[in-house]
């Protein structure tokens, strides 16, 4: 130990001094150790002076108050009223301005006694030019003490400077230290990410392309064949059902437009239970849902008669082609939307059947989880690709910030030890988690 720390603070003058990296911590340890004992033991010495002084000068303060002008000294009466105002004011901001107890910290100490100075000087030189005038003996004596205290803070400057100095120096030093440390590390922190992170990708990878052979073999099989017919048959008859539902609005929008009319004729009339049956047949037609075609059938033919009647006593009511071809015979509608009205009914039996058959096929569940977890998978490679492409970003900084930290560390150094320093087994980024870092 003796020769390692002989070793660590020789002061060869003989070319640039060398220090290991492993050996700067320890070194810092010594220095900074040494350093902070030499500045304790420099402010206790102070701090014990100092002390004794500030408790005389309180007493000298305190004192002042107690002292009154004679009643044949030799002062103007005006000059004599503005003393006996200031004293007891000067002797309040006075006291305030000297602590009970100064810190242990030597840096805090300093400042403290730097205020006191500063503190003392506004009020000798406020209210203390008047009281000087009255009693020259006694502010002497107060300024005397101050200035020991200033003078305390020169010799301050100049025993401790240095050691507070040095102090900051070896602050400097190890958070440079500190750092090369933590770029180190967190160099290969990045690195094992990234390496967990591209095995991650390559997995998912491999399970994708697992995933692809899966639904190909399923897309293979004679029941997925089965279900993929199902499906094209239900697309299709969706088709038909779409078509069917326009023929039918077609249809009954054709005749219920010369429907309100004979309803509007009849209730002129006093037609009205043949008014209110024809429009409710024209209501159901209209509506949404599914029809009763035997309900269209029957209530159509029953009320027929009557709208042939007004039809044939009223020309203007049907005025095109198409009102004229479902009017011409009683049965062109009513067998029109009959037939509608039936394909859909069949239509959408076949429709619900194929649904069901399709529900309960196994095969399409099977590919539609295995097309879930392909799309889960590719948006964990997503973004674990977006995290490696921003850890090899990080990764470059690293590089150029280690490499800079280490020139920034060699010149700390060079300043603590007061000459070039090289420091030897600085920790690589090529090599392996921690080495060179023991």
């Amino acid at each position: 130990m003796a020769g390692f720390l002989k070793k660590l603070f020789s002061k060869e003058d003989s070319g640039p001094c060398v220090v290991k990296f492993a050996e700067i911590s320890g070194y810092l340890d010594v220095s900074g150790e040494k350093t902070e004992k030499s500045l304790k033991e420099f402010c206790e010495k102070s701090r014990s002076g100092i002390s004794r002084e500030i408790e005389g000068l309180k007493e000298k303060v305190e004192s002042l108050s107690k002292v009154k002008i004679e009643d044949d000294a030799d002062i103007p009466p005006r000059v004599r009223v503005v003393v006996e105002k200031s004293v007891p004011a000067f002797v309040s901001a006075f006291e305030k301005c000297l602590p009970g107890e100064f810190p242990d910290d030597p840096e805090e100490y300093y400042k403290a006694l730097v205020a006191v100075v500063q503190a003392a000087g506004k009020c000798l030189s406020g209210q203390g030019k008047y009281i000087h005038a009255a009693f020259p003996s006694e502010m002497k004596d107060i300024k005397s003490s101050v200035d020991l205290i200033g003078r305390e803070i020169n010799s301050f400057n100049k025993e401790m400077k240095p050691a507070m100095d040095t102090k900051k120096k070896i602050s400097c030093v190890r958070n440079s230290y500190e750092k090369t440390g933590s770029l180190h590390s967190e160099y290969f922190a990045v690195s094992g990410e990234i390496k967990s992170l591209e095995e991650s990708i390559d997995s998912g990878n491999k399970e994708k392309s697992l995933i692809s052979e899966k639904i190909s073999e399923c897309k293979k099989s004679r029941e997925y064949l089965e279900y993929e017919r199902q499906i094209e048959r239900i697309s299709s008859l969706k088709e038909e059902i779409s078509e069917l539902k326009d023929n039918y609005h077609l249809a009954v929008a054709t005749v219920s437009n010369v429907f309100r009319k004979i309803i509007y004729a009849s209730e002129k009339d006093g037609n009205i239970e043949f008014s209110k049956k024809l429009f409710s047949l024209d209501d159901y037609m209209l509506s949404p849902g599914k029809k009763d075609a035997e309900r269209i059938r029957s209530e159509y033919l029953s009320l027929y008669p009557q709208i042939k009647r007004y039809i044939d006593v009223n020309k203007g009511f049907v005025k095109n082609k198409s009102e004229e071809r479902f009017f011409s015979s009683e049965g062109m509608f009513v067998s029109h939307v009959y037939d509608i009205c039936n394909k859909y009914s069949e239509i959408y039996g076949e429709i619900s059947s194929l649904e069901k058959s399709v529900s309960a096929s196994g095969r399409a569940e099977k590919i539609s989880g295995l097309k879930d977890r392909d799309e889960e998978i590719g948006k964990e490679i997503e973004h674990a690709s977006g995290r490696v492409e921003s850890l090899r970003e990080r990764k470059v900084k690293i590089i150029e910030e280690f490499s800079k930290e280490k020139e920034v560390l060699a010149e700390k150094m060079s300043d603590l030890k007061g000459k070039e320093t090289i420091i030897e087994g600085t920790p690589s980024i090529e090599g392996k988690p921690g080495e060179n870092l023991q």
